[in-house]
């Protein structure tokens, strides 16, 4: 006996609720591995945060310097931007605690997004760190001041690292954030985050804990020295 065959009217159907049932599920599916990745960046800035604890208890109990040229002999030329590091640090990671190139690398930017020049140059990675800067090239109106971390008897919840939220990067020419609601976002070069879709980002604190903070909760600070309006948040 033949056995009956679907008409186009029934095909159309089926095909009509597989596209329902993926188009309920896909964003499910797109908010939990963003969740995931986030977990993946809490876990990067832990081991960040551990590499410089272990970093000061063979120096003194000094956080190791991450200005982005290193210590510089002048205040006045010094050059920092706080997603960037010196290359002798950026050695210790990887040489000294043999840390690859994924912990410095969210998995919601592109690799594209570190700048890993040749020689001694320094690093861009796709967190910001805290510790070890010169405070005085920071805090000043009308941004909100913030404690960089020198050494191991600063207090616990200082934000050792952080997830990276920018407005105002020059290369390339945006503002981003990296966990929207599925992901990384990107604006025009000085929008504020909030308005690009930003949901937050971890937080590292010296005590070694890390913390998610909203981004309502953020308060916007100054990420670059010199007279560019580079703001960072967390």
């Amino acid at each position: 006996m033949r056995r009956k065959a679907f008409t186009l009217i029934e095909l159309l159907v089926v095909v009509s609720i597989i596209a329902l049932l993926i188009s309920i599920l896909l964003p499910s599916l797109s908010k939990a591995r963003e969740l995931a990745r986030r977990t993946s960046c809490s876990s990067n800035l832990r081991q960040i945060t551990l590499g410089a604890v272990m970093y000061a208890q063979t120096q003194r109990q000094l956080l190791p310097r991450m200005d982005r040229n290193g210590v510089s002999a002048s205040l006045s030329t010094r050059v920092d931007h706080i997603s960037w590091i010196n290359r002798t640090i950026y050695d210790y990671y990887r040489e000294g605690l043999g840390l690859d190139l994924k912990t410095f690398l969210c998995p919601d930017r592109g690799v594209e997004f570190i700048r890993e020049d040749i020689g001694s140059q320094p690093i861009r990675i796709t967190y910001y760190t805290m510790m070890g800067r010169d405070e005085s090239i920071w805090n000043y109106a009308p941004y909100t001041p913030w404690r960089s971390p020198q050494a191991l008897n600063d207090p616990g919840m200082w934000v050792v690292a952080a997830d990276l939220i920018e407005s105002g990067t020059v290369t390339p020419a945006i503002a981003s954030s990296s966990h929207g609601s599925i992901g990384q976002v990107q604006g025009a070069q000085h929008d504020n985050p909030e308005d690009i879709g930003s949901e937050g980002g971890n937080q590292s604190h010296l005590d070694g804990s890390v913390s998610w903070k909203p981004q309502s909760d953020m308060s916007a600070h100054k990420a670059a020295s010199g007279g560019g309006n580079i703001r960072g948040f967390w």
